[in-house]
């Protein structure tokens, strides 16, 4: 089966699973960052070989575990963004060499200034990390500006999807509505299209 594309996203979505199913479904290679979602994602054992290889100066560095899950090859990693900040990357798709860009890390310096210095990254983070602000930047329109999860609170996990997935299509659509018709859109925010709509 041909690969249809590529399809990136961070941490509310990435985890195991998705990775798999996105493939073996739908032949979609993926790119996601992995935190809440850790079941068959080797988080701790990532840590400790970044920690043992190291040790207090991680930035700029990397770990990687290839395995093959239902036949699915995936790339699990480890990425030391700063000092304490490390992002954990599950992958079936991209490079684990050196990325020919920098990655700017910015942190408190000992006086609580913050300074930033560019640290090396591998291809395969460069490619999640160059969408992340796209993502969120959508996040933010759908979770704080429209915020239908706060207005329309609920346990109910289906009736907290259909509002997310709302909140996406109207973002989405008030995004097209700015970049296409933009005379008539560009200055309305999110709220007032979802008004409009």
């Amino acid at each position: 089966m041909p690969i249809a594309g590529w399809v990136g996203g961070d941490s509310w979505f990435g985890s195991t699973t998705t990775a798999i199913e996105v493939i073996r479904r739908f032949s979609v290679h993926s790119t996601w960052i992995v935190k809440q979602n850790q079941s068959w994602f080797p988080m701790k054992a990532l840590y400790a070989v970044l920690k043992a290889q190291f040790k207090d100066l991680p930035a700029g560095h990397w770990v990687t575990m290839i395995t093959a899950i239902s036949g699915v090859k995936v790339v699990a990693m480890a990425y030391a963004w700063s000092q304490i900040g490390i992002s954990y990357i599950l992958s079936k798709y991209g490079s684990t060499e050196p990325s020919d860009k920098l990655y700017m890390s910015y942190f408190e310096d000992d006086f609580r200034n913050v300074s930033s210095k560019e640290v090396s990254h591998l291809k395969l983070a460069h490619l999640i990390y160059d969408y992340l602000p796209l993502i969120n930047e959508h996040n933010k329109q759908r979770q704080k500006i429209l915020g239908l999860e706060r207005k329309w609170p609920t346990r109910s996990c289906w009736f907290r999807l259909l509002t997310t997935l709302l909140g996406m299509c109207v973002v989405d659509m008030h995004q097209i509505y700015r970049n296409l018709k933009n005379e008539r859109y560009h200055d309305v925010d999110v709220l007032e299209f979802s008004d409009i709509i």
